[in-house]
């Protein structure tokens, strides 16, 4: 089975979580493909910034400038490979793609023609897929998301799960169609949240269970046990990125970020 994983550069979370699926699945793995960020640079500052706060802010760069310098050199030094998605994806000797877009026409081509994966599965990726994308895989595409779906789809939901007071935290691997989140559901987990929990700790701990579903659901896919059931988008909520507001509420309630 030829699987392409799409995802983004996060620095903080991803890396690991690749490390440990593909630990079992660097063998079948025909591409890494990374995307841009969802927004600008200077989008992406700001929004950082009203969800860490300044003090924050400042760790939270230093941290993200830190693992970005050990990212880039783990293209030479092996020892930093750990450290990005696309070091990972190296020391599994797997191709990197970077597209600006993972819907342009001349990627779905190349994908299609050249790469020819029959499983496409999105980690976090920062673009929606398009019906071109979606039709390349005989075996179609799946995404990861870090909530218990239909609740909770769209941005950031281990932020909003803390934020509405839920017992229980989970993730899901689903099919993909062409809405948000939407597709039906292959599986999901769950986990309790407890007192001290932080959105941190939240996207942590979904990232490592995470990683456990996703190996499970490719095993099924592969020998072809897959069952599914429907993901009542209508039953569901969504959620945008958190504003500054969003965010001293959730301090209001004994939550914090970070």
């Amino acid at each position: 089975m030829r699987i392409v994983f799409i995802t983004c550069d996060d620095v903080f979370y991803l890396p690991r979580f690749f490390g440990r699926v593909l630990g079992t699945w660097a063998p079948e793995a025909a591409a890494m493909v990374i995307l841009p960020p969802l927004r600008d640079f200077k989008t992406t500052v700001r929004r950082s910034y009203d969800l860490y706060g300044p003090g924050g802010f400042v760790r939270n760069s230093a941290r993200y400038a830190l693992r970005k310098l050990g990212g880039r050199l783990g293209r030479w030094l092996p020892s930093c490979r750990q450290l990005s998605v696309e070091g990972v994806a190296l020391a599994h000797g797997i191709p990197v793609l970077r597209p600006p877009s993972v819907n342009a026409a001349d990627f779905v081509a190349h994908l299609r023609d050249e790469v020819r994966p029959d499983l496409v599965v999105s980690v976090a990726a920062s673009q929606i897929f398009r019906e071109p994308l979606l039709a390349v895989p005989k075996l179609g595409c799946v995404n990861i998301h870090g909530a218990l779906l239909p609740r909770y789809r769209g941005m950031l939901p281990s932020f909003w799960t803390l934020f509405n007071g839920e017992r229980e935290g989970g993730v899901t691997v689903h099919y993909m169609s062409a809405g948000i989140d939407d597709g039906r559901i292959i599986e999901q987990r769950r986990f309790p949240i407890h007192a001290d929990d932080t959105v941190e700790t939240l996207i942590g701990r979904s990232k490592a269970l995470g990683a456990e579903l996703l190996s499970d659901v490719l095993a099924r896919i592969k020998h072809g046990t897959v069952t599914t059931y429907p993901n009542e988008v209508a039953e569901g909520t969504y959620y945008s990125f958190p504003t500054r507001k969003d965010v001293r509420h959730l301090k209001a309630r004994g939550r914090a970020v970070a």
